[in-house]
């Protein structure tokens, strides 16, 4: 049977609350050791290309084993090289893309959506579009995701 802890702490790198608590790697470990309470602490990190020095602090907490860590990222940065050779045999990587038709439908039936196979060619499998309910609103939340995609992930990093 598994055990259910509260020992969890995450932080958003998207929300200026966050950045405020933690700017860089040194802040990161701090906060972290300050938060955790005893025992295995799960620590989830999103968007953490947005701290500096960001690899040598995962690289410092992963030493604790009653750590575990979870980074998210969606810039090109976290695929390089540097941080391969960083964290060499530390992590495991998971690609996340959007649904495929099929995952949509389970996804649909669970939150009590109806879709079609036009729906999903048109839309796409971005599932937050579900949370939206007209269809101005949703185009205007596929072209911010596209020129967040296209301007964060692309040209910035270039």
């Amino acid at each position: 049977m598994k055990e259910k802890t509260d020992n969890i702490i995450y932080l958003n790198f998207e929300k200026t609350a966050d950045l405020l608590k933690v700017s860089k790697g040194i802040d990161l470990v701090k906060y972290i050791e300050k938060n955790k309470k005893n025992g295995k602490c799960y620590i989830f990190l999103d968007e953490i290309q947005e701290i500096d020095d960001w690899q040598i602090a995962v690289k410092d907490l992963r030493l604790d084993n009653n750590n575990s860590i979870f980074i998210t990222g969606s810039n090109s940065k976290l695929l390089s090289s540097e941080l391969l050779t960083l964290l060499s045999g530390r992590f495991v990587s998971f690609r996340i893309r959007p649904f495929v038709y099929k995952e949509i439908l389970e996804y649909c039936d669970e939150i009590a959506k109806t879709t079609t196979v036009s729906d999903y060619l048109i839309w796409g499998g971005f599932p937050a579009r579900f949370n939206i309910n007209d269809i101005e609103s949703t185009k205007l939340y596929l072209e911010e995701l596209e020129n967040t995609i296209v301007f964060n992930d692309l040209i910035v990093s270039v």
